[in-house]
């Protein structure tokens, strides 16, 4: 059973997948973790993709609650681009506990409390990208997060529409289409690949048309990073690109700090950089030719994990022997 007086739902949606923790308050202890993609819901369409539609949260919610059942105080929170329903409170399975706080967190929050900051400079490379600087004094200022039609630059959508817009073309003026590596991977990725070739051109097309929910073009940048990973040169063009736009980003948003070195840690987080083998490790590079000063973090842990570290960094009552056991448990698992 948790501690009684308080436990700790944590929820971060992202535009591809969806992370939830049940956290001990008291003690740091992980009771439950849960997660869901896009793949669990792949007839779910959604504004800024499946991972924050109220479907998904349902699947994470019951995922994490399956095994857990207990009462008292709960505190939720939740990344600020969540729509929580007025329900929540109401949901079923959290019919036990006392809904009595709920915060809204920027990603830029979480982040910095991975690493016990309040100040610094977030680069998010998921679905979407955003460069945001955190000053100390809590105001923030934004580099792009602009939307896959006018920025979005480095993001893993970013990358598969670069995939899709170099290999497409080709196949229409090449002799033997299907048999290009870009293009086969593509088709494996939409499971069109028993079709024919005209076929799989036109089913592409309407996709296109479509305008899809962005977490299904976002999912082939893990087809970039295979094609890269087996040695195609127009993939690993593509991760370079993809790192150079991120870099060129963080600069600006360092290029608005007022003050001269030493400058604030830059986090980075997102599936791009943290899951991706290739982008951080020339992101790294990069920034250390413009800023040698700059110190470049990359968290073991998740955001939704730093939305627990957040809430106790909020809440001072909270020990620091909590905080430890949290950060070992959840290691413990990753």
């Amino acid at each position: 059973m948790a501690n009684p007086e308080k436990t700790i739902l944590a929820i971060d949606a992202g535009g591809t997948k969806c992370d939830a923790l049940l956290v001990d308050g008291q003690t740091g202890n992980l009771l439950a973790h849960a997660s869901g993609s896009r793949l669990d819901l792949p007839e779910v369409q959604f504004p800024g993709g499946t991972g924050r539609s109220p479907a998904m949260l349902e699947l994470v919610l019951k995922r994490l609650f399956a095994d857990w059942h207990s009462d008292g105080e709960l505190v939720v929170t939740t990344s600020n681009h969540l729509l929580l329903p007025d329900s929540l409170g109401g949901n079923p399975l959290l019919k036990s506990y006392r809904l009595t706080e709920t915060f809204k967190l920027t990603e830029a929050e979480a982040s910095l409390a991975l690493i016990d900051r309040s100040d610094g400079i977030v680069t998010l490379s998921g679905t979407g990208a955003t460069i945001t600087l955190v000053l100390p004094d809590g105001s923030c200022r934004y580099v792009d997060g602009l939307g896959p039609l006018i920025g979005d630059n480095g993001s893993a959508y970013y990358i598969g529409q670069t995939l899709l817009r170099r290999c497409v073309p080709q196949t229409q003026y090449s002799a033997a289409p299907e048999t290009l590596p870009e293009w086969r991977a593509v088709m494996r990725y939409f499971a069109w690949e028993h079709l024919p070739y005209r076929e799989q051109f036109n089913a592409l097309i309407r996709f296109s048309i479509e305008n899809p929910d962005r977490s299904t073009v976002a999912g082939l940048s893990r087809v970039v990073e295979e094609l890269a990973a087996a040695g195609n040169d127009g993939a690993a063009a593509i991760l370079e690109d993809a790192a150079r736009c991120l870099a060129d980003s963080t600069c600006r948003a360092i290029e608005l700090l007022p003050s001269t070195p030493p400058y604030p840690p830059v986090v980075g987080v997102g599936s791009v950089l943290t899951q991706g083998k290739i982008v951080w490790p020339r992101f790294v590079a990069i920034m250390r030719e413009r800023y040698p000063e700059i110190t470049p973090v990359l968290p073991s842990l998740p955001q939704v994990a730093g939305q627990v570290l957040w809430y106790y960094r909020l809440n001072n009552s909270a020990t620091r022997a909590a905080q430890t056991n949290f950060r070992f448990q959840f290691d413990s698992i990753s």
